[in-house]
């Protein structure tokens, strides 16, 4: 450990919480993907009797005719049919059918399956309008929930596919990649309160690199892993303050630089988010000094190591730190540092909690 005293010093509580209540919410909000039609269209109507109302109209053009048709589960077609010799009618051309309990489609037919442009209401009062093909939402289409979410972009085989627009009714807004009905690629979420995601989506979760700005300013600049800052990131705070170094599930962890707006800075080692084995400290009036810390506290300063000399890695964090911290004062308004006094309630906390604005830390 080196040639250590311990005079009186940094207490160096630094602590992070967890960040993102708002993401949970955005995975948990409804989205417009899946079974759109719940087997209505898809395979079954026709398997049953149908029993023609009225008598047919010929189309003029082919073998194409309009009639309207009851069938079994009590739905009924009003539309254009073709008549096919091997298989018998097929819905084909335009057509509207609608179901007893009161959903509705509207739109183009081929071979007996939705396809082409079409409107489908469900009983719910949800209504997807757009492209269809064999009787899925497939191509560019408008999904509205009754709650008023929407969903406006592309689709594959009834899910989100591709790129489009999520919009929800408290303000909150995707727009990005999906795939398989899932957020999954580059996209933007903001949050109604102003808070905004731009980067990095898996499987429904932000992941990789991407930049999360809150509405009070603060901003993280890094590497995410489900919904959570992990690995390489900045963190930079409205007052001046920053970090810049290595996260892990959304704490400090490994090695990382704190800056604090008058020129103090910590660089060293981290361990669930606050200072842990060797670093280099700054005043605000230059001085470095090299020191040990463990769970936040200092334990003691190296008054022989040249800070020049000292190099900070990934084994000092968890073979150093490991003494019993010194007995620095950390109650009442007060602590000292570096043999000056810097008042608790002067200097904001280093909590990364979204949202939370009360500070409670002692730097």
């Amino acid at each position: 450990m080196g040639n250590c005293a311990c005079p009186r010093g940094l207490a160096g509580d630094l602590v992070d919480e967890p960040v993102h209540p708002e993401v949970e919410a955005m995975k948990s909000a409804r989205g417009a993907d899946g079974a759109l039609m719940s087997g209505r269209l898809n395979g079954g109507p026709l398997s049953g009797n149908h029993t023609p109302v009225g008598s047919a109209t010929h189309g003029t053009s082919g073998p194409r005719v309009f009639k309207e048709m009851t069938f079994d589960n009590g739905a009924v077609y009003k539309g254009q049919w073709l008549a096919d010799p091997n298989v018998g009618d097929l819905r084909d051309g335009f057509g509207v059918q609608t179901w007893a309990d009161g959903a509705m489609y509207e739109g183009q037919w081929a071979n007996d399956k939705a396809q082409g442009h079409g409107k489908f209401v469900h009983v719910d009062g949800d209504v997807y309008e757009g492209e269809w093909f064999e009787d899925k939402a497939h191509g560019y289409g408008l999904y509205q929930h009754a709650d008023g979410s929407k969903y406006e972009g592309q689709w594959q085989s009834d899910k989100q596919h591709g790129r489009g627009v999520e919009e929800w009714p408290d303000g909150a807004k995707y727009q990005g990649q999906y795939s398989h009905g899932r957020k999954h690629g580059e996209g933007t979420f903001s949050w109604a309160d102003g808070s905004v995601y731009d980067g990095g989506f898996y499987d429904n979760d932000i992941e990789g690199r991407g930049v999360y700005k809150w509405s009070d300013g603060r901003k993280y600049d890094g590497q995410w892993k489900k919904n959570r800052m992990h690995g390489e990131g900045t963190f930079t705070w409205a007052d001046g303050r920053s970090y810049s170094g290595q996260y892990e599930n959304d704490q400090k962890e490994g090695i990382g630089t704190f800056t604090w707006p008058d020129g103090r800075k910590y660089v060293g080692g981290w361990r669930n988010g606050k200072q842990h084995g060797r670093g280099i400290y700054t005043t605000a009036k230059g001085e470095r000094r090299v020191g040990e810390w463990a769970e936040g506290r200092r334990v003691r300063w190296c008054k022989d190591e040249d800070p020049d000399r000292v190099q900070i890695t990934a084994a000092s964090i968890n073979a150093e730190g490991t003494g019993d911290p010194e007995n620095v004062s950390t109650g009442g308004a007060n602590t000292t540092v570096g043999g000056g006094t810097d008042t608790r309630s002067d200097v904001p906390s280093m909590q990364d909690t979204h949202h939370v604005n009360s500070y409670d830390t002692r730097q």
